[in-house]
């Protein structure tokens, strides 16, 4: 069964910590997607926060599906050449 976490509109610098933290808890309760649909503004901190999500679950054995990944996002992860670990 696909659990969803929703990530918020802002996902910047000052609000990263607060949305990493409530992105764990969701996927300790099992979680294994994050739909960034109604991503509006983000920032490298975003990019570091999904790259790290995605090779934490990548450790346990489990998989993290990001889905809706806005234009803003993919353009930050072919610059930072992360594309592959955030697909």
């Amino acid at each position: 069964m696909t659990t969803i976490w929703p990530a918020p509109s802002r996902l910047v610098h000052d609000t990263v910590p607060q949305a990493l933290s409530q992105a764990q808890a969701a996927l300790a309760r099992g979680a294994d997607v994050i739909d960034l649909a109604v991503v509006q503004e983000l920032d490298s901190s975003a990019v570091a926060m999904l790259v790290e999500l995605k090779r934490s679950r990548r450790k346990q054995g489990k998989t993290l599906d990001l889905v809706n990944s806005p234009e803003g996002l993919r353009a930050l992860a072919r610059l930072y050449e992360v594309e592959a670990v955030l697909s």
